[in-house]
């Protein structure tokens, strides 16, 4: 609700729709309520159901998930009381806090790992270790924007967040999302039936594993880029190559192209009996 209501308020400002002055303090207010609390903590909440999942892990966090519930959400709230007031010391204060919980977030998820009884860690969650690095720093590069701001140290702060952080975690759990999705939909009803494949058979993990590096790479580049327009194009065009080639992996995925694939599997005529566009 901040969120949408800080980017309600700036675009009617700018629309000389109303009379609420386009500040510096409120896109402040915007982008950390957006990427930092509506974007952020919902991926952070998603991770904390999908990870266990996938990996066999105590899905219970316990104190620890309260620690981060709290000190996340907490200097979330006084950050942003600290932007709108132009409060300079109550917004380092909230994103100190913040930071904390963040900080305990990765403490987290690496003990997720360390305790998952799935022993093979699967690609989706071997190219999320992107995603988590991303967000680390994100922790040391806020803290020295805050201390030295400029145009350059925001710009790298919005690229690790949106492109290495929200969407290298989107797009690395989707891989295994997109693929469990399609055996609900076309082999979950044979069950108990005729032969059906594993949501592991579903995907070629041989041939996304690059995609993902060239990913995570053309991020790192972009970053390291941003104070430069030509090289940071080509950064930026090589990431949506990237992204290009993993909706077309997701896309076979979806139509059970790698089953069909193996026509030595006894699962391939299934993929026949039905539509799977």
């Amino acid at each position: 609700l901040l969120a949408a209501s800080a980017g309600l308020g700036l675009a009617l400002a700018l629309a000389g729709l109303a009379s609420l002055p386009a500040s510096p303090s409120l896109l402040a207010a915007h982008a950390t309520a957006g990427l930092g609390g509506w974007f952020s903590l919902t991926a952070i909440g998603a991770s904390y159901e999908l990870f266990p999942m996938f990996m066999l892990a105590p899905h219970e966090r316990g104190a620890r998930g309260e620690a981060i519930f709290l000190l996340t959400t907490g200097g979330l709230a006084v950050s942003l009381a600290g932007f709108l007031a132009g409060a300079g010391a109550l917004t380092r204060a909230g994103l100190f806090v913040g930071g904390g919980g963040i900080l305990l977030y990765l403490i987290d998820i690496a003990a997720l790992y360390r305790a998952r009884q799935r022993r093979a860690i699967e690609l989706h969650d071997q190219v999320a270790i992107g995603a988590f690095l991303a967000l680390a720093l994100l922790l040391p590069l806020t803290a020295r924007a805050l201390s030295a701001p400029g145009e350059g140290a925001s710009a790298r702060l919005f690229l690790l967040a949106v492109l290495g952080w929200l969407g290298g975690l989107g797009l690395s759990q989707l891989y295994k999302i997109v693929a469990f999705l399609s055996w609900i939909a076309h082999w979950a009803p044979r069950l108990g039936q005729a032969p059906v494949p594993r949501v592991q058979d579903l995907v070629d993990e041989r041939r996304a594993r690059p995609l993902f590096f060239l990913y995570f790479g053309a991020v790192a580049a972009a970053v390291l880029a941003a104070g430069h327009p030509p090289l940071l194009r080509l950064a930026l065009a090589l990431l949506l190559a990237a992204v290009l080639l993993l909706a077309e992996e997701y896309r076979r995925a979806w139509t059970g192209h790698y089953v069909a694939q193996r026509t030595s599997s006894p699962f391939s005529p299934l993929t026949q009996q039905g539509d799977l566009r």
